[in-house]
């Protein structure tokens, strides 16, 4: 299990593209630069962060390609 700082629990698995919420429920992310915040406090931790913390940190998160402007 992961917590907060603050003892709340966060989402209990990262995986290699999404998150798994305690209802079983996937939520994907696209980018190593995305956050999950924290229920009750509200403060946020990079997926990367989460990835380590679970012991589940596997290749790197493909980054989409750049756009010119």
């Amino acid at each position: 299990m992961i917590k907060c700082d603050c003892g709340q629990l966060l989402p209990p698995a990262v995986e290699d593209t999404s998150i798994v919420l305690p209802s079983g429920e996937t939520v994907p992310f696209r980018r190593s630069t995305d956050y999950v915040s924290c229920d009750a406090c509200l403060r946020t931790f990079p997926i990367a962060e989460l990835r380590q913390r679970t012991g589940t940190a596997g290749p790197p998160i493909p980054q989409p390609p750049h756009r010119a402007q």
